[in-house]
């Protein structure tokens, strides 16, 4: 899975390995180049892929940090082309089945939030880390692949809501 930062070329919305998450490894590509390589194909420990029909859960896996001036800055993960509606959703990044197995989430306030289908504010200076958790029940493990775009806006209206299309 590679992962795109959007619409922001001078990384006032830095995206980088959890520093000393054993989980760190998953994480390569060109940050300074605005995409980030998520390979969970290997591990150093003889680890070869996610287990076919079980839930992998990888904590820690990214950090996200708001690296601007602003304050109240959303950041959520868009597993779609363009903005989506809730009637309408554009094109998908990855297989259909692969977008329902996906889960991202982070935790704001001791509470879990969704990252695909809300956003997680930070002020300047603030991070959060990334989880993922994938369900290969139903699916090859080798179908996971495709882009997924990571997207910080401060305008609300631009947001994510809770909807059917995530």
């Amino acid at each position: 899975v590679e992962v795109n930062v959007v619409g922001d070329a001078d990384a006032y919305l830095g995206i980088d390995e959890v520093e000393d998450s054993p989980n760190a490894e998953f994480v390569g590509g060109d940050p300074d180049e605005g995409t980030i390589e998520l390979d969970f194909t290997e591990t150093e420990a003889g680890g070869n892929g996610f287990n076919p029909n079980a839930t992998t859960t990888v904590d820690d896996l990214l950090q996200v940090t708001n690296a601007g001036t602003q304050d109240d800055v959303g950041v959520w993960f868009q597993l779609y082309e363009g903005q989506p509606t809730f009637d309408d959703p554009d094109e998908p990044l990855l297989d259909e089945d692969v977008i329902e197995a996906i889960t991202i989430t982070t935790e704001v306030d001791d509470e879990e939030v969704n990252l695909e289908e809300e956003a997680a504010v930070l002020d300047s200076g603030e991070e959060i880390t990334v989880d993922f958790e994938i369900d290969t029940e139903g699916i090859d493990p080798d179908d996971f692949e495709g882009e997924i775009l990571i997207k910080g806006d401060t305008r609300e209206n631009f947001w994510p809501q809770e909807s059917d299309w995530i």
